[in-house]
Order: C-alpha cells, then sequence, then structure tokens
C-alpha cells in the first residue's frame, strides 16, 4: 500500500445496534479517495475493506462493498443487487452557548 497514509486512527461502526470498532487508514493518493478499514475487535481473523470516501462542506459519504468487502466501488453510488452500501452523514451546526457571566 503506498505510503501516503497518515496515523491509525479508530472508527466505530454500529450497523444493526452492533458497535464494531474498526482500524483504519487513509490513503489521500487516490482518486476517489480511499481509507482502509480493519476489524479491530481482536478477533484474530483480519479483514480490511476499501471504503472510497468525500466530505464536502459539512457532509461526509462513504461507500463499500458489503457483500465480500474486497471490491473497490468506482463512485459513491449504489445499485440494487450491487452489494454497495452508501452512507451520507451531514454534520449539525449547534450553536454554542456563551459561559455564564462570573461574579467576582
Amino acid at each position: 500500500m503506498p505510503n501516503t497514509f497518515g496515523p491509525m486512527q479508530r472508527l466505530i461502526l454500529c450497523p444493526g445496534g452492533e458497535w464494531v470498532p474498526l482500524d483504519f487508514r487513509l490513503d489521500v493518493g487516490k482518486k476517489p479517495r480511499v481509507l482502509y478499514a480493519t476489524d479491530g475487535k481482536g478477533t484474530g481473523k483480519v479483514k480490511t475493506v476499501p471504503i472510497i470516501y468525500e466530505i464536502e462542506d459539512d457532509t461526509l459519504k462513504l461507500c463499500w462493498d458489503s457483500k465480500e468487502g474486497k471490491a473497490l466501488p468506482r463512485g459513491l453510488a449504489t445499485r440494487p443487487g450491487s452489494g454497495m452500501i452508501l452512507f451520507t452523514f451531514k454534520r449539525e451546526r449547534v450553536a454554542l452557548a456563551a459561559p455564564p457571566a462570573r461574579d467576582d
């Protein structure tokens, strides 16, 4: 794998209510950008899944092969029966309240 990876990071997915810790590395040298997610449970069965991603403004899109986890998606789209999953996350902007005034 190319040397464009950053340090190992941690991501937790919760499909169907089950927490799945994943270690991941980003490969920013590819187009579309790719992250490689590896099962972080320590089960001894190491499986790395390539996931393409896009970050634009407040939106993060992730797309991967849910059948075997081997195929790299060609784009951020799915078709029925393709086995590809597309998640779109939108950051909610929340205004922070000013801290209460102190009486000194």
